[in-house]
């Protein structure tokens, strides 16, 4: 299947968001407190290419499907208001 990328979801409990560039690449940006982490994902395993099929195809409804302003305004909100943890 074709898909225009990218695409964009967030978890239902609305702290998480995905970017999907590719079906083989994501930005996941995640809200803990007044913490932001902002990870770039690329597969290289069967699960984790696994995890970007279910989000593109949104598999039992875990995500909510958003548009591209809505991710980009939780990120400069976050960029403004937030502290950015670095993960090893």
């Amino acid at each position: 299947m074709s898909y225009q990328f990218p695409l964009f979801r967030r978890y239902l409990h609305g702290n998480t968001y995905y970017r999907i560039n590719s079906q083989e690449n994501f930005d996941e940006l995640m809200v803990v407190g007044k913490f932001f982490v902002l990870k770039n994902f690329q597969a290289r395993i069967l699960p984790e290419y696994q995890l970007i099929i279910d989000l593109i195809d949104n598999a039992e409804n875990r995500w909510e499907i958003i548009e591209e302003n809505d991710f980009d305004n939780k990120l400069n909100f976050c960029k403004i208001n937030l502290n950015e943890k670095k993960l090893d």
